[in-house]
């Protein structure tokens, strides 16, 4: 787990003189068409309402995959998508996050990877989409939190492509999200199994 020493001296260390801003931010849409490597796919779209969880859940199966993707971690490398794998991303209503479940073929969760957002909705083909914010906590499966892509806000801010106020709320979003990981008051990263198993068919 990220500790506070080391919070604080990213957030004051990211922190350059900022550009007028331009509001020149990336908007990501939740079914990844723009990913080559899948060969072969299946998405589908839910809206929950629930006293645990309100918004739009997306899944996109891997059915065929050209390659792996792996990931370095904390000196580990870790397989986040290959064929057979699947994402199940989670848009909380009202909230400044989304998180994508990455789950293996033999139904284990690989690792939990949130992104920082301004927002996210639905465009008009019915698709969630989200406006990335940069900053984004990968969280495994025992439940260490890491920081990344701090560096890629600060950049942002700089060039304009983000507000002053923007470049706060991702911290702000991303210190209450660290907090609550850390607490275990993040009931989202268990409800994402039973999300797949009780709302998609297939």
């Amino acid at each position: 787990m990220v500790c506070r020493e080391q919070w604080d001296t990213w957030h004051r260390g990211a922190r350059s003189e900022p550009a007028s801003h331009n509001g020149d931010m990336e908007r990501r849409r939740a079914n990844r068409l723009n990913w080559n490597r899948i060969l072969e796919r299946r998405f589908d779209v839910v809206y929950l309402q629930s006293p645990t969880f309100t918004g739009y859940v997306t899944r996109l199966f891997l059915d065929r995959m050209s390659e792996p993707l792996h990931k370095e971690l904390l000196g580990c490398r870790y397989c986040v998508a290959d064929s057979g794998y699947c994402w199940l991303h989670h848009f909380p209503a009202g909230s400044r996050h989304t998180v994508t479940t990455m789950i293996d073929s033999n139904g284990a969760v690989v690792q939990w990877y949130i992104d920082i957002c301004a927002s996210h909705g639905v465009d008009a083909d019915g698709i969630p989409w989200f406006e990335d914010l940069y900053l984004d906590i990968v969280v495994l499966p025992s439940r260490e939190a890491i920081l990344q892509d701090a560096d890629e806000l600060n950049a942002a801010l700089v060039e304009g492509k983000i507000s002053e106020t923007q470049y706060e709320l991702a911290w702000e979003e991303a210190h209450t999200l660290m907090r609550d990981i850390a607490n275990g008051t993040m009931p989202l990263l268990d409800l994402a199994v039973e999300h797949l198993r009780d709302h998609f068919a297939g």
